[in-house]
């Protein structure tokens, strides 16, 4: 977002070159190749050392870092967050998004986020209690697809768990897709207690984006936060399928979590970690 600051005396005004131009992009993505690879630092060096560098038309993807310069420190940020485990990119990262930060650098274009998207919807139907609220909530995301979007629905109940659209191939969300897909999530069966073994439609879900065609896919979990999974130790099945999902969860999409739980119950983090370990978002209605 560009700005500019004028010193009159000793009074600061800050005033707005123009519109902002702030087209999506992924943070730390310097080259375009929509994943971040060691090719992205090198990039990064190109631009600011050879002699004849190659254009960017996003200036915000490039500052790894976001402290609002284009400089050497976002070469070494990239490099130690590869090889040494040093800190994630900033938001954002490994999805599409805006800059939520004010600075000075603007982004033009980022083709990568141009296009199409996945959308693949998880409905935790398990916890008979919050049931409504959990169909509720799932009808209210859906409706908000996008008509350029893509989609399927991944309904849990148990440890089984029904698909809408029944094959492999994502939906356009069209006027028609989205009706039909609304009625299909009014329509599934209610549950019959709190059993929740959740983590073979969680998979399920994985496998759909993996298998995805599209450059960028979201997945949403909807549902009570918490895993209780008859016949296993509460906490030892949360923990399992959060570390089954990671390792599933090759091309890193996000996991946004929309879950009912208000108050801090013992082992309830599930959905807040299922959020962090997969840089999705976590939202409390």
């Amino acid at each position: 977002m560009r700005s500019a600051v004028l010193l009159v005396g000793s009074v600061f005004l800050s005033t707005v070159a123009g519109p902002a131009i702030a087209a999506e992009f992924v943070r730390g993505d310097a080259d375009g190749s929509t994943s971040i690879t060691v090719s992205d630092p090198v990039r990064i060096l190109d631009r600011l050392f050879a002699a004849d560098p190659a254009p960017t038309s996003c200036e915000d993807a490039v500052d790894a870092n976001d402290d609002g310069a284009i400089d050497l420190s976002d070469a070494v940020f990239l490099l130690t967050f590869l090889f040494r485990r040093g800190d994630l990119p900033r938001w954002p990262r490994f999805r599409c998004g805006e800059d939520p930060t004010p600075d000075a650098l603007d982004c033009e274009r980022y083709a990568p986020c141009e296009g199409a998207r996945g959308r693949i919807f998880a409905i935790d139907r398990s916890m008979r209690a919050a049931e409504d609220e959990v169909v509720e909530l799932a009808v209210e995301h859906v409706s908000r697809l996008d008509a350029g979007d893509l989609f399927a629905i991944v309904s849990f109940l148990r440890n089984e768990f029904t698909e809408f659209p029944e094959s492999d191939e994502l939906l356009r969300a069209t006027p028609q897709n989205v009706a039909a897909a609304l009625a299909w999530i009014r329509s599934r069966p209610s549950s019959r207690g709190l059993n929740n073994c959740a983590r073979p439609g969680l998979l399920r879900c994985i496998q759909r984006a993996e298998s995805s065609r599209l450059r960028w896919n979201v997945i949403t979990y909807v549902g009570n936060g918490f895993l209780l999974c008859p016949g296993h130790n509460r906490d030892l099945y949360n923990v399992q399928t959060l570390e089954a999902v990671r390792a599933a969860n090759v091309r890193r999409t996000p996991i946004d979590v929309v879950h009912l739980v208000r108050s801090e119950i013992r082992g309830v983090d599930f959905g807040r970690r299922l959020a962090e370990e997969n840089n999705g978002i976590l939202t409390r209605p």
